[in-house]
């Protein structure tokens, strides 16, 4: 349901991260669907109509403790944590390349000697 946005970041400073956290939270409440929902849902029961926007109260409920969340988390910490990651990725990707050196050395080894 959601579309990419073409804006800037200039142009709408916060929207392109209202989008992208929301889009795990409720897709019908990002920028490019909010305006369509009548759209979305032509012939919708009074009931789901009712039920279907609490379950939107509760999402924007849930952005916000996200984001309270965020603002509590320093950005030091996760660049740190996003270091340490890299470093493990990088140590398995020797180990492997190491591994494979080995392997085809043993398989130039066991060729020599036929």
């Amino acid at each position: 349901m959601t579309q990419k946005q073409t804006l800037s970041q200039d142009e709408h400073s916060g929207l392109w991260f209202y989008d992208l956290v929301m889009a795990d939270i409720e897709p019908d409440l990002c920028s490019s669907n909010i305006d369509r929902l009548e759209e979305l849902y032509p012939e919708e029961s009074k009931i789901s109509k009712d039920a279907r926007y609490e379950r939107y109260e509760n999402a924007f409920e849930l952005f916000e403790n996200l984001i309270k969340n965020m603002k509590d988390v320093r950005i030091e910490d996760a660049q740190e944590e996003k270091k340490k990651m890299q470093q493990k990725l990088q140590k398995q990707e020797s180990s492997e390349r190491s591994e494979d050196v080995s392997d085809a050395a043993s398989k130039l080894d066991s060729f020599d000697q036929q």
